[in-house]
């Protein structure tokens, strides 16, 4: 048994203490809010995606490391695009 009970005053101080060396693991754009964390990283060629995926590992390891899992049905990918329009 370990942890603070839930809804108790020190429970999101301690869990931010426990988290905050995540963005120091990924060298790519990140936020986190509360228990979420958003990563995002443009992609302009093979190399980027590569790089965004060794992150997603990083943070994968971590995880294991820390007993902290991910809630895999939580996570989600999204895409944006830009397109050039070219004039004939």
């Amino acid at each position: 048994m370990s942890g603070v009970p839930q809804g108790s005053v020190l429970g999101p101080l301690l869990f931010v203490l426990y988290v905050n060396d995540i963005p120091s693991l990924i060298h790519c754009k990140s936020k986190l809010f509360a228990v979420d964390i958003k990563v995002w990283q443009p992609i302009k060629n093979y190399g980027d995606n590569r790089q965004l995926q060794n992150y997603l590992h990083s943070l994968e390891h971590w995880s294991e490391k820390w007993l902290l899992k991910f809630n895999i049905e939580k996570c989600h990918k999204m895409s944006i695009g830009i397109y050039k329009c070219i004039k004939y």
